[in-house]
């Protein structure tokens, strides 16, 4: 898979306009704590900024176009998950951000509030409070749905995983696999998986999984495109890809990452 530097999100980038970007920069950067990663033209036409790994393209007004500000009402909204979402809240406000939902708890089990940026773009922002199944506070689950997520990913599944370098073994799983990372700058960072329904730690004070008899299996959607990843920043296969039983179409391999812990790999066949 071929990284962009340009590009350092592979699942969705948004692209929200403004009449004047680089007030659009200061603005965010002041009162949402966005960082700026790179702005272009003269003048400025376009920049790309990011809060933690929520990453956000910022595009100038065409001639004619009108914010949701000036139109009186907005179409579309973004959501950005932060893990201190209290502190974020008090910079909002102390920042003077139009506030749209003061910080309080949905009924589906999101910590959250809402906002509105200099130009009227209506922003969530959120944390998970609990963990609740939708059925659980009244939306109907596709049966569909149901049935993929029992039968194609592990439930609730929770991993530890020994480091030696822990913000190396950080940037080698958010890189390979894409984890969405939590407590990035502490001794014990966490993650999430892109499924939801796998999270876990890095730990320094055991080898557990280096040891064979212990080998988790990571889910992914495309076992030669991840291991390739995995060999590409410091990983090293153990097994490669081969069907995980005579006949099967789902397929397994495994790798050693750049702490020795020895990592399975299983990517379910076709239905």
């Amino acid at each position: 898979m071929i990284e962009n530097r340009s590009v350092p999100t592979d699942t969705v980038l948004p692209h929200v306009t403004y009449q004047d970007i680089d007030e659009a920069i200061a603005w965010l950067g002041k009162t949402f704590g966005f960082s700026e990663h790179y702005r272009y033209g003269d003048p400025t036409s376009g920049a790309q900024v990011h809060l933690g790994n929520a990453w956000i393209m910022l595009k100038r007004a065409r001639e004619g176009s009108a914010s949701p500000g000036k139109l009186g009402y907005g179409t579309q909204s973004l959501t950005v998950f932060v893990d201190d979402l209290e502190a974020h809240f008090r910079r909002a406000k102390g920042a003077g951000a139009n506030l749209l939902e003061d910080l309080h708890e949905t009924v589906y089990g999101e910590l959250q509030y809402a906002a509105e940026d200099l130009d009227g773009h209506h922003w969530l922002f959120s944390k998970h409070a609990r963990d609740l199944s939708p059925d659980e506070w009244g939306a109907k689950v596709s049966d569909v749905t149901s049935r993929v997520a029992l039968l194609s990913r592990p439930r609730w599944c929770y991993l530890e995983i020994p480091a030696v370098d822990v913000r190396q073994s950080v940037a080698f799983y958010e890189t390979v696999f894409g984890w969405n990372i939590r407590q990035r700058d502490t001794a014990r960072p966490s993650f999430d998986d892109a499924t939801g329904n796998v999270s876990g730690a890095w730990v320094t004070d055991r080898g557990a999984s280096r040891d064979l008899g212990l080998l988790p299996y990571i889910w992914v959607d495309s076992i030669g495109g991840t291991l390739s990843q995995a060999t590409a920043h410091g990983g090293a296969v153990v097994e490669a890809v081969h069907p995980d039983s005579p006949g099967s179409a789902c397929k397994i391999a495994t790798f050693r990452d750049p702490a020795g812990n020895l990592i399975g790999l299983y990517q379910e066949g076709p239905r």
